[in-house]
């Protein structure tokens, strides 16, 4: 796909909607369907160069089927939903959005220091959200290496400052336990717990089985 992306390149209008928009100009495509609107999007992005793209779509639908149709195009993407009016309220559905709200954040923060390159899709109504400074979301991310040594008082703490709720065995994102010398962790940016002893191997396990994954050794 990506060679696909490469070839395309030679058609001359993504070449002069590039240079419009590098001076500050405004490009309209009409006609676009399905995946082609991801596709042109993902092309000019790459002509202009830029590190970071926002695509403001006017529903949530159409956001999580352009971010869909990025992931197919090999595209480094990621979702930022608006939240719920009606819902938000509720604590199982105000949590789930505000999980993808934070993944979303964590991996543009990520990208960024990294200088890779990423796509964020959102909506109209995602933008209207009042945020605090990026630069206490850097603040409040915690770092653990391997071979670190933790005081698990301390920590135990920090996440539930963070907004962790401490229980005797972890189920949902935004939960951890403390058994012993051993961590069990629910990051509420990723799809899986992680199970840490004594910090000198990382796994990840399923939730259900409680079994072992195949993380090994990761940062």
């Amino acid at each position: 796909m990506r060679d696909f992306l490469n070839i395309t390149h030679e058609f001359n209008g993504i070449n002069e909607s590039a240079e419009i928009l590098k001076g500050n100009g405004t490009v309209h495509f009409t006609g676009l369907t399905g995946v082609q609107a991801a596709h042109i999007s993902e092309l000019v992005k790459q002509e202009i160069g830029a590190d970071t793209h926002v695509i403001i779509v006017n529903d949530e639908q159409k956001a999580i089927s352009m971010t869909n149709d990025m992931a197919f195009l090999g595209v480094n993407v990621a979702y930022y939903p608006a939240k719920d009016v009606i819902f938000y309220n509720v604590d199982m559905h105000g949590n789930e959005i505000m999980y993808k709200r934070l993944a979303c954040i964590s991996k543009y923060i990520e990208c960024s220091e990294k200088n890779e390159p990423i796509t964020i899709i959102t909506t109209i109504d995602a933008c209207l959200d009042m945020l605090i400074p990026l630069e206490k979301y850097k603040k409040s991310i915690k770092n653990i290496s391997i071979d670190d040594e933790i005081d698990t008082d301390k920590l135990a703490a920090e996440l539930v400052q963070m907004g962790y709720e401490r229980c005797g065995m972890v189920n949902e994102a935004g939960q951890f336990a403390i058994r012993g010398g051993i961590i069990d962790i629910f990051d509420v940016t990723s799809d899986t717990p992680v199970c840490s002893s004594s910090v000198t191997l990382l796994v990840a396990f399923c939730n259900i089985s409680r079994k072992n994954g195949t993380l090994g050794r990761q940062r």
